[in-house]
């Protein structure tokens, strides 16, 4: 048989094959089939989706190399293929596509050969035949959803069949996939990998790549759920991580502390048993405690009992914790008299409920500690069941109350699966492993600071190292030098103080910068790379998804196979497991790619709801999507750039005015004005803009800025030769002082302060 040329010019194999092969291709399909199975948990849902006969396009995302083999384990009807044309040059892979009569096609082909696929492709539908064509036209690299190629719905119009969305989860991180940029060249992870395979329901056979793109994104989230909803959850996942990192440095921080994974666990599982003792009949428990080896050690303790953690929030001072900490019904709130004294105030909590920390510690008993070091040596497996915290995914893990930037803040229940969910989806967009060493200077009360640099890390292997104060940017860069840290997070705040202190040296570890809670300025992130010559990543996320949405990363894959992680001004794509959509504020309808509209999120990482509020939860939750209240777009490669919020526009003479539009211009104009002046990038002047009431107009623009340096009048001018139209522009007379702009605790900009301050200098 001569050797098949993937650069020769003829189309696909056309002539059905006769009954011998036919019989002979059923029972090597039978034998595959068959192996899959012995070797991979296979978990299929939505089979009964798949028309019982007649023509069938599935249209099915990519992630290894024997895709196909758990396609057709999970459909009732055996499928065909089209398959990338430079796999058949694999002897085995390649026998076995001729055998079964798979389809050759590649982005590389002539108008004359796709042509000729896609005629073959809808000759076999029209025969009544089941088609599976992966539409992002090559296996991703990065384990993210790639954007689909339209070829899906030419073939699907044109043979006049439906299409099923089909959603492959649980491969990425085989062998056969591209984790770490290689496939077929790494030792395989032992244990059996569980595989599972989403149908949808059939889609009418006109319907747009980007429709089908979305749908298989929301199986995947879907999908993905499954996993976390049985028994364990983060306590189980922390034992197994650190049972088998035991001799791993875990923790570091700025007090001293200097923790391998075996000593975190021992101190976990010793404090655990004083909990249990303690508190033996409450469910949430309070912690008032910064970033450090002993607020994670206390989380992971009470987490280890199956207790709820409630995390309040120093920033807003003791007294404004008073309603918080009775909407969570907390009897006891954990902190530590030295953090106390540090903050210069007291317990948020009363004097009977307040628990020193070094007091808990006092309390562990040489039992506790016997048993906390023979634990440490048990296999993580019997370990998670001995201790078995949690007996159902489902079951609320933390309660968080929302950041307040727009207003109150809400009480935001998640779940262990909605957890679990966004720290394996970041953990894959991110590769986040063992050999990671990340920074965790946000607070535990911040969803980012709770599950992405505490849980996160933990949970994987890596090195998380600690310090309480995030202004701080000298501590920051000598723990950059020092730790050799290769991921940080922070808010761009954050990132333009530490610009001050950090030199090219001292982030050469640095593989990821990434900046999220408020929008990353353009500038910003070209200051950063020209003055340290990496790239400043903006992601985005919220406290009600757990928190992370979407992020970018540096490019992947192999010479030749590149694919993008990245797209300036946008948030990056959504992490696997979570799907976006854009509807339309008035309709709900789901906008096209390019259309701004509303932000809705769905996915297993969904909050449960906020705490005793229902109808609140109802206003934000419909039918699994969340209402992130955020305005955006996305693109046709599934990037996700965002506008404004809908709560910073303001209704003036009958146009909606956006605030972040202005906000931006005028932060260009201030900072083009302050470098002229001979003054330092980070140094700039801040600007917000917000809005006030106005009896003529309903609203008016209120922009509050930090001291300029130069004449405002200079600034006015350069808002007025920008782009903006007049009645996006502020009055001259609209513009005020201030020392400092509101901030949270998070770093990011308090826009219900703002407001309040704009209110304030307005009545003067």
């Amino acid at each position: 048989m001569p050797q098949h040329d993937p650069d020769r010019e003829s189309p696909p194999p056309g002539p059905r094959p006769g009954p011998l092969r036919r019989a002979w291709a059923g029972v090597v399909s039978f034998v595959f089939l068959g192996l899959t199975r012995a070797a991979y948990r296979v978990r299929v849902s939505g089979a009964e989706h798949l028309p019982a006969e007649g023509g069938v396009l599935i249209v099915a995302n990519h992630l290894s190399y024997i895709d196909p083999l758990f396609v057709g384990a999970a459909c009732p009807r055996r499928p065909r293929f089209l398959m990338f044309r430079d796999f058949f040059r694999f002897p085995l892979i390649g026998g076995f596509a001729r055998l079964m009569g798979t389809i050759p096609i590649s982005s590389e082909d002539t108008t004359s050969q796709k042509r000729a696929a896609i005629v073959e492709v809808s000759r076999l539908l029209a025969q009544g035949a089941v088609v599976c064509i992966f539409a992002e036209g090559g296996i991703t690299r990065t384990g993210n959803l790639m954007g689909f190629a339209r070829g899906c719905e030419r073939i699907a119009r044109r043979a006049g069949v439906p299409i099923v969305p089909l959603a492959l989860d649980g491969l990425w991180g085989s062998v056969f996939s591209f984790e770490g940029g290689r496939a077929l060249r790494r030792v395989p992870r032992p244990g059996r990998r569980t595989v599972r395979v989403r149908l949808g329901e059939p889609l009418a056979s006109d319907t747009p790549a980007w429709e089908v793109r979305q749908r298989v994104q929301t199986l995947l989230g879907e999908a993905r759920g499954e996993a976390w909803t049985g028994p364990g959850g983060l306590p189980e996942l922390f034992l197994r991580s650190a049972a088998r990192h035991a001799r791993r440095p875990a923790i570091v921080d700025t007090q001293g502390a200097r923790l391998t994974y075996r000593q975190v666990l021992q101190r976990a599982l010793a404090l655990r048993a004083v909990i249990e003792r303690r508190f033996p009949d409450e469910e949430r428990i309070g912690l008032y405690l910064p970033p450090g080896a002993a607020g994670a050690v206390a989380n992971l303790a009470v987490s280890l009992t199956g207790r709820v953690t409630v995390n309040l929030n120093y920033s807003l001072g003791a007294e404004a914790l008073a309603a918080p900490i009775e909407r969570a019904g907390l009897r006891s709130v954990i902190t530590s008299p030295r953090f106390l004294e540090a903050l210069g105030e007291g317990s948020p909590a009363s004097e009977e409920a307040t628990v020193a920390i070094e007091e808990l510690a006092a309390q562990v008993r040489a039992l506790d500690k016997l048993a906390a070091l023979v634990g440490s040596f048990l296999p993580g497996a019997l370990l998670a069941r001995l201790v078995r915290a949690v007996d159902d995914g489902s079951r609320p893990a933390t309660i968080l109350f929302s950041s307040g930037s727009t207003g109150d803040p809400k009480g935001v229940v998640l779940t262990h699966s909605n957890l679990l969910t966004n720290l394996q989806s970041l953990a894959q967009a991110v590769e986040l492993s063992r050999r990671d060493r990340v920074l965790g200077v946000l607070p535990f009360f911040h969803v980012f600071g709770y599950n992405v640099t505490l849980w996160a890390p933990l949970c994987t292997g890596a090195l998380v190292c600690y310090h309480a104060r995030p202004t701080d940017g000298e501590v920051v860069a000598r723990l950059c030098a020092e730790e050799r840290l290769t991921i940080l997070l922070a808010t761009p705040t954050f990132y333009q103080l530490w610009m001050r202190r950090l030199e090219r040296e001292s982030v050469a570890s640095v593989r990821m910068a990434i900046a999220g809670a408020e929008k990353l300025p353009a500038a910003l992130a070209a200051a950063w790379t020209e003055r340290l010559g990496g790239c400043l990543y903006e992601g985005y996320g919220c406290t009600e998804l757990s928190p992370v949405v979407a992020v970018n990363h540096p490019e992947r894959g192999e010479e030749g196979h590149r694919q993008s992680g990245a797209v300036p001004g946008s948030v990056g794509r959504p992490i696997p497991g979570v799907g976006v959509r854009i509807a339309d504020p008035e309709t709900g309808k789901t906008l096209p790619p390019g259309r701004e509209g509303s932000v809705l999120v769905c996915g297993a990482s969904v909050m449960a709801g906020y705490l005793d509020e229902p109808a609140l939860s109802d206003e934000v939750l419909r039918d699994g999507w969340y209402d992130t209240g955020d305005v955006g777009r996305l693109d046709r490669e599934g990037f996700l750039t965002l506008t404004d919020r809908r709560s910073r526009f303001s209704k003036i003479g009958g146009e909606m005015v956006p605030h972040g539009r202005v906000e931006e211009v005028l932060c260009d104009v201030a900072r083009e004005l302050h470098m002229e002046a001979g003054g330092e990038f980070e140094d700039a002047p801040r600007v917000c803009v917000t809005a006030v009431a106005d009896e003529r107009r309903g609203e008016r623009l209120v922009a509050l800025h930090t001291p300029l340096g130069f004449a405002l009048e200079r600034m006015t001018e350069g808002l007025a030769a920008s782009e903006l139209p007049p009645l996006f522009q502020p009055r001259p007379d609209s513009f005020f002082e201030v020392a400092s702009l509101p901030s949270l605790g998070s770093g990011k900009l308090d826009l219900a302060g703002a407001r309040a301050v704009a209110e304030s200098l307005t009545r003067r």
